[in-house]
C-alpha cells in the first residue's frame, strides 16, 4: 500500500530538467540530464562549411569535410560548442545542423578550441558540460570490451 502512495516517476522533459538544474543546481537533476542526453538529438548553428547544407539533407561527414558550428565563450570555462535541444528555438540560426549527442560530444573534442559543450533548453537555461565529464558520459555509453 505504502510502495503505490511513495512510488515517484520523475516525467519532466529535458527542458524542465534543464531549467531545474541551472536555477536550483540540484545533483538529482543533473543525473536525470545525464541520463536523458543520449537519447536527444542536439542543434547547432552553421557559421561556415565547405558542404551544400540543404533542409532534411542528412550527411555523413568524411575526412575533408568541415563545419564550424556556433559557440560561446562561458566564464570559468573558455570555449563551449552551443547546442539546442529543440530546432524551433528561435537563437537557432539557419543553416543548422542536427546530431545524436555522441556525436555532438566527439565534434566539441576534436575542435581545439573547445572546452566543452553548453546546451540550452527552449528558454534561457543551460547546462555547460566540460570535456571531463563528456569523456566520463561517453565512456558510460561505450559497449563493455571482452578480452
Amino acid at each position: 500500500m505504502f510502495s503505490k502512495l511513495f512510488r515517484h516517476t520523475d516525467e519532466r522533459d529535458i527542458n524542465q530538467l534543464i531549467y531545474d538544474y541551472a536555477e536550483y543546481g540540484r545533483q538529482r537533476d543533473y543525473a536525470r540530464i545525464i541520463k536523458k542526453l543520449p537519447s536527444l538529438t542536439l542543434y547547432s548553428s552553421v557559421r561556415s562549411t565547405n558542404l551544400p547544407i540543404y533542409h532534411g539533407m542528412q550527411h555523413v561527414t568524411k575526412p575533408g569535410d568541415q563545419i564550424a558550428i556556433q559557440a560561446a565563450n562561458v566564464p570559468g570555462y573558455g570555449k563551449m560548442v552551443l547546442f539546442f535541444v529543440d530546432r524551433r528555438n528561435p537563437r537557432l540560426g539557419s543553416p543548422y545542423i542536427g546530431t545524436p549527442f555522441p556525436e555532438a560530444c566527439k565534434m566539441s573534442m576534436l575542435s581545439p578550441d573547445s572546452a566543452g559543450v553548453m546546451i540550452y533548453n527552449d528558454k534561457e537555461s543551460y547546462i555547460g558540460l566540460p570535456h571531463f565529464h563528456l569523456l566520463e558520459i561517453l565512456r558510460q555509453l561505450a559497449p563493455i570490451q571482452t578480452a
